[in-house]
């Protein structure tokens, strides 16, 4: 190895231009990678997300699952498995408008005896680092709900007045935070809860993605963009 004396030597002997040029590559060089490093997408607030104005998917491939997501989805499926839920439809896409290669999957389980439809969202963005959010709704009478979600911003808006929201962020495994859903609906009788059929799942999902676009819009957190097909963040 060399000596670090002499490498110390050597930047002494340097054009003080240079060592101004050295610099400046460096702070350019931090802040571009501080800027690609952060998390952007929808499940973190980022300025660049967008939500469509009216939920609509599409099949699509698991090929188009992200690689780095793969392993994460075969170990919350066989973790669900294990806790009593099943896959009930292929991956599917919710048509965002795409930048730098982002768009919005979702992956859907149901625990047919609790009434839960288990939700894994996955978010491709670029550099190859998907962003992932976890989200469980029952259906009650009455049109109400019992949902918990890893997604911090519904904090920031006030719940539709249908749903008992419970935000979890701490949780350490899959099943604390079932866990924590089931102590939920403990402050609701069973004879309350409806089904979630296998053939009816989307519809489920779109109540409730339409009364959260609702309550973001009436918190002012949401604005149409230009083409008036979607929303985009605004943050306070």
């Amino acid at each position: 190895m060399d000596d670090p004396g002499s490498y110390v030597e050597s930047c002494w002997l340097m054009d003080p231009s240079q060592i101004i040029t050295v610099i400046l590559l460096a702070g350019v060089s931090a802040y571009l990678l501080t800027y690609l490093m952060r998390p952007e997408g929808l499940f973190h607030g980022g300025s660049r997300s967008r939500i469509p104005k009216d939920f609509v998917v599409f099949d699509v491939p698991e090929s188009e699952v992200p690689f780095d997501a793969r392993q994460p989805l075969r170990y919350l499926g066989e973790k669900l498995q294990t806790l009593g839920f099943e896959r009930i439809h292929s991956t599917v896409r919710v048509p965002t408008r795409r930048y730098r290669g982002r768009q919005l999957l979702l992956v859907p389980f149901v625990h047919v005896q609790e009434s839960a439809l288990f939700l894994m969202g996955i978010e491709p963005s670029w550099p190859p680092r998907s962003e992932l959010m976890l989200h469980i709704i029952t259906p009650l009478t009455k049109d109400r709900r019992v949902e918990t979600s890893t997604l911090a911003g519904l904090m920031e808006i006030s719940p539709p007045s249908a749903v008992a929201l419970n935000v979890v962020l701490d949780a350490e495994s899959i099943e604390e935070i079932w866990s924590r859903h089931r102590k939920a609906l403990t402050d609701f009788e069973r004879s309350e809860r409806g089904r979630v059929p296998d053939s009816d799942w989307l519809s489920l999902v779109s109540n409730a993605y339409t009364a959260w676009v609702e309550a973001g819009l009436n918190a002012k957190r949401l604005s149409l963009v230009k083409d008036k097909a979607a929303y985009r963040f605004r943050h306070s």
